[in-house]
């Protein structure tokens, strides 16, 4: 059984809030001739046995990439604890959808963790290339399904918040009725860092509307940049979802909860 949609990918760089892919990518160019190795091997170990290697751009070079997801950003950090400190609840025999990805790190901490199955996303061509790289070297990809066919369960794809979302669910659905029949949407959507201009926030959050099953959670892990939370409680109103916040450190970062208002 064939799961693989990468040939329906289009090629895309990631732009800052006003569009200016061309001088992101001079800042670009120009940071990366000054450092002749301007990748790095990130390590990370939670308990005694789950190592996770990636492969990405070096940190100072961090706001320098046109494409974002290149370097690990804070908030991965927060949702990795969380993972860790709510497995049962959170990542156990879960299906689970990561939006802005990145290098990869919460999807494959989650698929070491035990969750059903994970799929990474990214709208960023050059960002895919380097997660699938990183859940190459870091997971067993497949298991057996009743038919003795191989399912992936743990996979990336490229996915656009608000464009052909409808298509992106009708294409996992049957992707997921193989592993699950009665799937209709995933227990877990989850995003670290994934909020930086205001312009992403409705998008980000039909998205997440779409793809989310009746019961499932929103996790979004949140760092201060330029983009009050405000916006994003008012936006999740709208879209009739309710939140808890979970910030152990009260400084108004942390594991942001959103979940489908319960209907009376």
């Amino acid at each position: 059984m064939s799961t693989s949609f990468q040939g329906e990918e289009e090629q895309w760089i990631e732009a800052d809030g006003n569009g200016n892919v061309a001088e992101q990518e001079e800042d670009m160019l120009s940071s990366l001739f000054a450092d002749p190795d301007p990748t790095d091997v990130f390590f990370f170990e939670f308990g005694s046995n789950i190592k996770i290697p990636l492969r990405g751009m070096k940190a100072e070079n961090g706001q320098t990439l046109h494409s974002t997801g290149l370097t690990l950003w804070r908030a991965s950090h927060l949702l990795c604890n969380y993972l860790v400190s709510h497995t049962k609840e959170i990542v156990e025999n879960k299906t689970i959808l990561e939006l802005g990805a990145g290098l990869g790190l919460c999807g494959i901490l989650a698929h070491k963790l035990g969750t059903r199955s994970v799929v990474l996303t990214d709208g960023d061509t050059d960002t895919l290339a380097e997660m699938r790289h990183n859940v190459l070297i870091n997971t067993n990809q497949t298991t057996e399904i009743q038919d003795g066919s191989k399912i992936s369960t743990i996979t990336c794809r490229q996915l656009r918040w608000g464009r052909n979302v409808d298509t992106f669910f009708e294409q996992q659905k049957q992707v997921q009725t193989a592993i699950n029949e009665r799937w209709n949407g995933y227990d877990i959507i989850m995003g670290s860092d994934i909020i930086y201009v205001e312009e992403i926030i409705e998008p980000l959050f039909q998205t997440v509307v779409t793809l989310l099953g009746k019961d499932g959670k929103f996790l979004l892990a949140y760092a201060r940049r330029n983009v009050s939370i405000d916006l994003v409680f008012a936006c999740a109103q709208r879209h009739d979802l309710t939140w808890t916040v979970n910030c152990p450190d009260n400084n108004g970062e942390g594991i942001f909860i959103f979940e489908r208002r319960l209907s009376l």
